[in-house]
């Protein structure tokens, strides 16, 4: 039989000095004052912002299908029905109000669990006064100048103020802290962001056999039951993935990945677009964690997870495989660099305060740091008022919105990616909203194609010319638009056979038949 594990309470529960010690009321008082401050500073983007144009729109058109089921991509197969079902549901049954709630509890989770990582790795010196300087440095590093030290690399993210299915990462942090508890709940809580987002399938059964091998290691037990309720919310997702998204044929799937990876994604995934000083210097952080942090699971998951990114990266460079870009390995590095922040900070405040005991060193520290943290939060308090004081409807939208029928189909510019959900009507195509099933890809890029020709928007021409007209008719002959919206900063508009039904500051609408 094999020993019992030297495990290693020490690296599992660490005990605070008598010194450092404080009670729960403080901890939760202090924790909920830095949650606070942290929602405050961040940026919170009003609904329907960036990504939120193209994740909300299959839930919202199953909510108010008079508005958006004529939309054909609404109707295309729908590759985050989790977080769509979320949508809907929200939107179909409480207020808008709640979009913003929960993401005030994501970022919650995610700054009360670097608050947590950081405390592990400073060895709980300082007490109050080490929480204060990690929290306030935590707030610093969201202020609204859009600093993104949190953030991963290829313009990936774990949070940025705004309700979208990649922030149901932020349950990482929270199960690499029961992880390294001994707790084997953090494998449920692993699963689940595979779940909303396929692309953090990777990551979750990375944790996952992180996790397991370390309770095994360590004779916690691999807990049968949490372990076969966390497989089947990992399964769950791939199995559904598998059966939706079959390919239609080996050269239909390939045109398609590479239309994705490389035509509409190329920031995210193409390594020779991001793998540059910024991405280097975030491995040597990761590094230097792995350096500073004491063995267990959470060193290991990170170790694990860096070996994800890299290896991912370097067949990317390597063959271009762009099925292996669109998985985009690298997404790990949403988990990789703000965890190692969090153990570096609280590193070297652990160090500090662990080395220098004298009182107005820590009450100076306190002092700095609480006064950024809470002048970064009246930055970004002010920000949101002046965000939602501008809050203001174009012209052309609200008459949208006042007499839409549920028939409308609109052509718009493809680079117009917010005007489907602000005026809450079906539209021909937009570029920043696109399928997944590789047939509808493909149909997504002819789309594309044919309204840039229509408005002239092509890569070669910087500055916007006159409509196609001949262009247009082609795109009426075989799709069912019922308007043009037409920009109202470009040339006027010379078709035969439009008669203007609205002109606005922004932009003119014709009826089409």
């Amino acid at each position: 039989m094999r020993p019992r594990c030297r495990v290693q309470k020490s690296h599992l529960m660490r005990k605070a000095s008598p010194a450092s010690s404080i009670s729960a009321r403080e901890a939760v008082l202090l924790g909920l004052t830095i949650w606070a401050l942290y929602v405050a500073a961040i940026r919170m983007p009003l609904l329907y912002n960036s990504n939120q144009n193209t994740k909300f729109l299959h839930g919202l058109a199953l909510a108010f299908p008079d508005r958006l089921g004529a939309d054909w991509t609404a109707r295309t197969v729908d590759g985050l029905p989790l977080f769509s079902g979320l949508v809907y549901v929200v939107a179909a049954f409480a207020a808008p109000v709640v979009f913003y709630l929960l993401e005030v509890a994501i970022l919650g989770i995610m700054c009360l669990s670097l608050l947590a990582i950081a405390w592990f790795a400073s060895r709980g010196a300082g007490g109050l006064a080490s929480i204060i300087a990690i929290g306030g440095s935590l707030v610093i590093m969201v202020s609204p100048a859009h600093i993104e030290v949190l953030h991963g690399v290829a313009g990936q993210y774990m949070t940025r103020g705004y309700l979208q299915p990649s922030e149901f990462g932020v349950l990482y942090l929270p199960a690499l802290l029961f992880a390294q508890r001994g707790k084997p709940l953090a494998m449920v809580i692993a699963a689940i962001p595979a779940a909303f987002h396929p692309a953090y399938i990777s990551i979750s059964v990375v944790l996952l056999l992180v996790i397991v091998l370390s309770r095994w290691r360590d004779d916690l037990g691999l807990a049968p039951l949490t372990l076969l309720v966390s497989a089947g919310i990992l399964a769950l997702p791939s199995f559904d993935l598998a059966l939706r998204f079959v390919p239609t044929d080996r050269e239909t799937f390939k045109l398609a990945n590479q239309i994705l990876a490389f035509e509409r994604i190329p920031h995210h995934s193409d390594p020779s677009r991001w793998a540059g000083w910024s991405a280097m210097c975030k491995l040597v952080l990761a590094i230097l964690a792995i350096a500073f942090m004491p063995r267990g699971v959470m060193r290991g998951a990170l170790v694990a997870l860096i070996l994800l990114a890299v290896c991912g990266t370097a067949v990317v460079a390597i063959t271009g495989n762009a099925e292996v870009a669109l998985w985009a390995p690298w997404r790990a590095s949403i988990v990789i660099v703000p965890v190692s922040i969090a153990i570096l900070l609280g590193t070297v405040v652990g160090a500090i305060f662990g080395r220098f005991t004298a009182l107005w060193l820590r009450v100076g520290v306190c002092f700095v740091a609480s006064t950024l943290a809470i002048w970064i939060a009246g930055e970004g308090i002010a920000l949101k008022l002046k965000t939602w004081g501008d809050r203001n409807r174009s012209g052309y939208i609200q008459y949208v919105l006042d007499h839409h029928a549920p028939s409308d189909i609109y052509l718009t510019p493809p680079s117009n990616a917010g005007f489907r959900l602000d005026a809450m009507t079906a539209i021909f195509v937009s570029r920043k909203t696109h399928p997944y099933l590789d047939v509808e890809v493909i149909e997504w890029k002819r789309r594309i194609d044919l309204a840039r020709r229509v408005y002239s928007e092509m890569p070669d021409s910087p500055q916007p010319r006159s409509v196609d007209c001949e262009s247009l008719t082609e795109l009426v002959a075989s799709y069912p638009i019922t308007h043009f919206l037409h920009p109202a900063s470009r040339p006027v508009v010379d078709c035969g056979g439009l008669e203007l039904l609205f002109r606005g500051d922004e932009a003119e609408i014709y009826p089409v038949s």
